[in-house]
């Protein structure tokens, strides 16, 4: 193919035509919209599972030295106050923590000094926000240090989630979506409320078989702006929290200088559940960001030029003090720089994991998913990938790599304008082919290496497992990687084209043809539900588990990976029985409630 600069500008133009034209063969209409309405409308008080809170506190993680290939440094903790409390006391010295406007966020590293005297502890660290000097909320918040997540496990685990949607409207307000009601006697009223209670007693290891999770990720719409996205159409300007129009070409309902208000908002309100917070306070985090975070279809719309200097700025910040700060990454000039791309880099006992940003570099027009900063560290740290110091990789896409729609889904595309930037968005849309390809070449080079990798994804809002397998001439062929969709904790509203189109076998598995022989895909579902996902290495064995919430009750579909062929169909690994959870057992042992004053 040509790489002369010329050939790489016209191939950019075209790229661009083709965003145009595939978003609605029309001018763009870039006028703003904006509503001069107090957005967004968030439940100020406690309903379901739901509480409001002046300030929260969750585990984060230490520093991660690249070079070193290890954590280092104190253990962390992230904390968020509120416009009515803007100050923290830390520790058994209760020095002051300062949480500035607009987002009241700070990491804060934890001192010797900061933990109770005598013996050592579980390392817990006590946190009172104060409002007025007053005390409004204390807690207690255990997050590991570098010793403990740089040591060996024989057995160990890992929680992905993401697509987080908790509120819907109601008569033109916002109030907690319970979801579907729960055929149980007891416990649990609903599958949202029960997921988020299965969170919790997952991350705090209180399910047997299952080992204590390590960490927690994040993969992408852990908020989104344009809440409760499916009533835009009957609410339009009456939306009390949307922050953009939902159309094909979407335009801001805020301004730019509202903006960190509105997201802190958005924030405080998505984290304000207690069994969430119990979850993301067991367990530190990293988190990256995908389109809802910013706007449905962030990259793929071809207008992003005009609000990368306003608008995308405070997106970004609010990502950055909410989700970046948590993870091991030291950011440096990066956080400031809005061209910088914020992937991360940690690993999990040993096995090394890559977290993509897919949305910082994204522009359909150039064409860019990665951006060429964010190549270079990936390239890098598949070069030094060994199958002697780990067999196993983790790689983080919020959008899923190996599930490929097939020409004929555009037919969905030409119905509904979300599925217009659905499909670009897609790493194999026509403008993404090259860099997906560049992408699967690294994969597949790195299994012809004997490492396997484990790829999770997200987006899609379905239950799914796809085996990847390489064929080169008359050798057997071996398993490259799994790649696994987590998604998600999401509204109980799934009927869009995504889950159509797996439901009809509108994805591709066809052979792609590789630098290392030709690489082919099989695809298995489960029915969609409101979900998350873990991983687990016990003794070099890995496992997937789909922890799911149905309106019949709450259950666990655990299957191994296997390596070796032959193998049985990934269709026989989702057909096994799954295994029921009883949150009445379950939810009784966990941690009492932290202790917050009313107002």
């Amino acid at each position: 193919m040509p790489t002369s600069p010329h050939w790489r500008s016209l191939r950019g133009l075209l790229a661009g035509a083709t965003a145009l034209l595939l978003v609605g063969c029309r001018v763009l209409e870039l006028a703003p919209n904006v509503v001069p309405k107090n957005l967004p409308q968030v439940p100020d008080r406690a309903e379901l599972d739901h509480e409001p809170l002046p300030g929260m506190a969750h585990a984060a993680f230490p520093r991660f030295d690249i070079e070193r290939g290890q954590f280092t440094g104190p253990a962390r903790v992230w904390l968020k106050g509120s416009p009515a409390c803007r100050e923290a006391h830390f520790g058994e010295r209760r020095r002051t923590v300062v949480l500035e406007p607009p987002y009241h966020t700070a990491v804060v590293d934890i001192e010797p000094e900061d933990l109770p005297p005598g013996p050592p502890t579980n390392g817990a660290v006590t946190v009172q926000f104060v409002a007025d000097g007053e005390p409004v909320r204390t807690l207690a918040v255990a997050p590991p240090d570098a010793v403990r997540l740089n040591a060996p496990q024989p057995a160990s685990s890992a929680l992905f989630v993401g697509d987080f949607q908790p509120f819907h409207v109601i008569a033109g307000g916002v109030a907690v979506n319970p979801g579907e009601p729960m055929q149980r006697r007891s416990g649990a009223p609903s599958t949202l409320v029960a997921m988020r209670q299965l969170l919790q007693a997952t991350a705090e290891g209180r399910i047997d078989g299952i080992p204590k999770p390590s960490w927690l990720c994040g993969v992408g719409d852990q908020i989104y702006v344009e809440g409760d996205y499916h009533a835009f159409g009957k609410l339009q300007q009456r939306h009390p929290m949307s922050a953009w129009t939902v159309e094909a070409q979407p335009r801001p309902r805020v301004a730019a200088s509202e903006l960190p208000r509105f997201l802190d908002t958005m924030y405080r309100a998505h984290w304000s559940f207690p069994s969430l917070e119990r979850a993301l306070q067991a367990l530190p985090s990293v988190m990256t960001w995908d389109d809802h975070e910013i706007r449905d279809g962030w990259g793929s719309q071809g207008d992003e030029h005009v609000y990368r200097d306003s608008h995308f700025r405070h997106f970004r910040a609010a990502y950055v003090e909410h989700q970046v700060r948590r993870g091991p990454r030291a950011l440096g000039t990066a956080a400031a720089d809005p061209q910088a791309a914020l992937w991360q880099q940690l690993t999990w006992h040993g096995v090394p994991v890559f977290v993509m940003d897919q949305r910082t570099c994204r522009d359909i027009t150039a064409p860019s998913i990665l951006g060429d900063e964010q190549w270079q560290a990936l390239r890098a740290w598949f070069t030094n990938l060994q199958a002697s110091r780990s067999r196993y990789y983790v790689l983080v896409s919020s959008v899923p790599i190996f599930y490929r729609i097939a020409d004929r889904a555009n037919l969905a595309a030409k119905l509904q304008d979300e599925a217009r930037d659905d499909l670009l968005d897609t790493w194999t849309a026509a403008p993404n082919r090259a860099e997906w390809q560049r992408l699967v070449d690294e994969i597949t080079a790195a299994g012809a290496r004997g490492l396997r990798g484990l790829i999770v994804s997200g987006d899609y809002h379905v239950n799914s497992l796809c085996r990847v397998t390489r064929s080169n001439g008359s050798a057997a062929p071996t398993v490259l990687a799994y790649e696994m969709i987590a998604a998600g904790l999401a509204a109980d509203h799934y009927g869009d084209w995504k889950q159509k189109i797996a439901r009809d076998g509108w994805l591709l598995e066809t052979p792609i043809a590789t630098r290392g022989g030709e690489v082919s895909t099989e695809l298995a579902f489960l029915p969609p539900c409101p979900s998350f996902l873990s991983l687990s290495l016990v003794d070099e064995r890995a496992a997937v588990t789909w922890w799911r919430a149905e309106a019949k009750g709450c259950s666990r579909l655990e299957a191994e990976l296997d390596w070796d062929v032959p193998l049985p169909g990934v269709r026989t690994l989702l057909r096994r029985a799954p295994t029921t959870i009883d949150l009445d057992v379950v939810m009784p042992a966990a941690a009492p409630a932290p202790r917050t004053k009313p107002g």
